[in-house]
């Protein structure tokens, strides 16, 4: 039975005590105790009447033409006779009521005639008594009781008060609720805060207790308010309703119901549960309306049906989900407008929670966890939803293709780890869209995550090395199973790394490779390349040169007699000064260049007398002699990569080949060899004989240290399938790399 039935049963007990204590057999008035207690024992009225403190009902009506038997007294009713009833009944003993403290009056348009005698046309009810000379108590008491549990309403009980009833309309029927009322309607327990209450207006009673009206539900909620289902919880604080519904009792169905939309409901401090074991949640503060609402019980059933579809808009929204692979939570920055559908029928209970739209989040989180591997993404102004919650508690939610600002990616097997934080404006996209099902078997669940990273400037920090990144772009894709794979085509900047120096130059990564397998992590940089700039490749050669460099000739330039000279021999050349310049690229590992460098030569030669121009002599006198000259010349030099185990430790070595032909301008010290008339002539001869000469091809030979000082971020690379090709205005090596994280 309803709160209404059983009001209306207290109404009607009330007001056939008040006709019966009409019926005096007397004329003279007399008072008599009219109090008297009634246990509530429906687990439903019994709730609600714990959490009443008085209830008041305005009523008025007809009465039936006739003759009754009430109690075995005659009691007769003029026709059309009219009444109005008027009752306050405070509730001081939860779970009892108690008419001994009520307060009302009824009045009839015509006297009520009992056992012959008319009754005064105004009973009055004051502090539990009723002015009259009949004592109807245990007739009242019988039946209220009898009403209130729905037991047989028969003529012990009162059933003969039934039949005097023609019409009666309850204009209004008001139940104060206690400021810190609780009570339990089945899974929901609610706390209320002052002024709540529940008004009946209107309310017509047919002859068969049948009955129609409106309900408003006026309802201040305090903290604590929960609703504890199978497969959602609903936790909520503050807020207040004021619904109107249609309520209506025929053939023992009560129901509620409302063919216009309610008053939104504006409820604060929501945590919506749902999901596989409630591990899921959403909370925030929520503005409800309701669309369709229906309720519907039949007496004597422990459940009733409601069925109610309603928008509901969250405000400060948080999203908590969760199952065994990933948990992602997302803090929402807009009103987040969703539907929210419950049915609940005595078969179960269904709730179907959706978003219709992605929303940007705030702040977003994404975890995805297996036994061995770890992933975490870190993002702003997210995208995220549609959400959906189906009929099976199981939920499925969209990432939409959006931008995200990342803040960071982490990843991690137990025993490794590396984190991504990226500098102010980098992105995280999801190029298609992802469908995600949360509740499903965790064992069979399986799925590959895009994301597209536009990081810029980034850090990427393992338990060894920390490398700062530039120009991070690309996809890495997220592989679920039994274990978490990464893989990527990530392209990314070393940041300026010193080589050969102090030359900046920049690390390029093409991909890399991240992966989870049988507890084993790899991290690999794929398609790294590094550009070796010519000018400082020259810079360094040129610098590891000699200044002074002496090369043993012993070379002849002179075997025949000349004049008076023969066996002219070059014994020593020292260079000086060695300069490479003008380098052009000729084949792989191999550069050409121009060159010049000052040349010192030491030689020796023999000299005869004057009259061996015209005879032979055997007499020749060996004198030194030396010549200066700046020389031009073109050479090659030719390099290979020499890998370490680390890129740090990693350097070039070098051939350099220069070919100088003799000098144009030869300035040639001949004062050892001769100084007399024919000195000048003499000299230009051995000046002729040395510019005639073969070029003097120099060799030099070296090994370079690409990195002079030896950053971390270096060591941790380690390279593999090393290729050398041609650059703008340098040497590319290519290589990979396993890094050491």
């Amino acid at each position: 039975m309803s709160s209404v039935d059983r009001l209306i049963s207290v109404w009607l007990a009330l007001l056939v005590s008040f006709l019966c204590l009409a019926s005096c057999s007397r004329l003279e008035k007399k008072t008599l105790p009219a109090a008297f207690t009634v246990e509530v024992k429906d687990p439903l009225f019994k709730r609600i009447s714990d959490a009443s403190q008085s209830f008041h009902v305005k009523a008025s009506g007809t009465f039936n033409a006739g003759t009754f038997t009430v109690k075995g007294v005659p009691l007769k009713c003029e026709p059309d006779t009219t009444f109005i009833f008027d009752l306050n009944l405070p509730i001081e003993e939860p779970g009892k009521i108690n008419t001994g403290v009520a307060t009302g009056k009824l009045i009839t348009s015509k006297p009520l005639i009992l056992s012959a005698v008319p009754m005064p046309q105004t009973i009055l009810l004051e502090n539990g008594k009723a002015t009259a000379d009949v004592d109807l108590v245990k007739a009242l008491g019988y039946f209220l009781f009898n009403v209130l549990q729905y037991q047989a309403v028969d003529q012990s009980g009162g059933g003969d008060f039934r039949n005097i009833l023609k019409t009666m309309v309850a204009q209004e029927a008001t139940i104060d609720l206690r400021p810190d009322a609780k009570f339990d309607l089945g899974r929901l327990h609610i706390n209320c805060d002052k002024d709540s209450r529940v008004l009946f207006t209107n309310v017509k009673l047919n002859e068969d207790l049948s009955y129609e009206g409106q309900c408003l539900l006026d309802i201040k909620f305090a903290k604590g308010c929960k609703y504890e289902g199978k497969k959602v919880d609903i936790e909520f604080n503050d807020g207040d309703t004021d619904f109107v519904f249609l309520a209506k009792r025929k053939n023992g169905i009560f129901s509620l119901s409302t063919d216009k939309n309610l008053k939104p409901l504006n409820v604060q401090g929501v945590t919506y549960r749902f999901g596989k074991t409630k591990q899921c949640n959403v909370t925030g503060d929520a503005i409800l309306t309701f669309k369709r609402f229906t309720f519907e019980k039949t007496e004597g059933a422990d459940h009733g049906d409601l069925h109610a579809l309603a928008d509901l808009d969250l405000l400060k929204a948080k999203l908590y989900l969760k199952n065994p692979k990933m948990v992602l939570t997302a803090a929402f920055k807009e009103v987040i407008n969703s539907k929210l559908q419950i049915d609940t029928r005595e078969a179960g209970r269904e709730y179907l929670w959706s978003t219709a739209k992605a929303y940007p989040a705030a702040t977003m989180e994404l975890h995805i966890n297996r036994p061995n591997s770890h992933v975490e993404v870190l993002t702003t102004d997210a995208n995220v939803g549609p959400v959906s919650l189906d009929k099976q508690g199981d939920l499925g939610f969209f990432m939409d293709n959006g931008v995200a600002q990342l803040h960071q990616v982490s990843w991690s097997n137990g025993k490794r780890s590396f984190k991504l934080i990226t500098a102010p404006g980098s992105t995280l996209s999801i190029p298609d869209g992802k469908d995600f099902n949360l509740n499903k078997d965790s064992a069979g669940m399986h799925f590959s995550l895009p994301l597209a990273i536009k990081a810029g400037a980034a850090d990427l920090i393992g338990a060894k090395t920390k490398l700062h990144l530039s120009n991070v772009k690309g996809n890495v894709h997220v592989v679920v199973d039994k274990e978490i794979e990464l893989n990527s085509d990530l392209s990314l900047t070393l940041d300026k790394c010193a080589i050969l120096g102090n030359n900046p130059i920049d690390v390029k990564v093409g991909a890399i490779d991240l992966s989870s397998k049988s507890g084993k992590s790899l991290a690999r940089f794929k398609t790294c390349s590094i550009t070796v700039p010519d000018e400082a490749l020259l810079a360094t050669i040129t610098d590891q040169l000699p200044q002074n460099k002496e090369y043993k000739m012993d070379k002849i330039v002179l075997k025949n007699q000349k004049w008076r000279y023969r066996d002219a021999v070059i014994n020593k050349l020292l260079v000086k000064k060695l300069a490479i310049d003008k380098v052009q690229w000729s084949n792989p590992n191999e550069e050409s260049f121009s060159g010049n460098c000052d040349v010192e030569v030491d030689g020796t030669v023999e000299k005869g007398g004057m009259l061996s121009v015209i005879k032979k002599t055997k007499k020749w006198e060996e004198c030194p002699w030396s010549a200066t000259g700046h020389l031009q010349g073109k050479g090659k030099f030719s390099f290979k990569f020499i890998p370490n185990k680390c890129l740090a430790d990693s350097g070039l070595t070098y051939q350099v080949g220069i070919t100088l032909p003799p000098p144009d301008d030869v300035n040639l010290d001949w004062d050892d060899v001769s100084k007399g008339l024919f000195a000048g002539t003499e000299r230009s001869i051995i000046v002729g004989l040395i510019k005639k000469m073969k070029p003097v091809t120099l060799n030099y030979d070296g090994k370079i240290d690409l990195f002079k000082q030896k950053r971390a971020s270096m060591q941790t690379l380690s390279v593999e399938n090393v290729v050398t090709k041609q650059a703008k205005d340098g040497v590319e090596i290519g290589f990979n790399a396993d890094v050491s994280l």
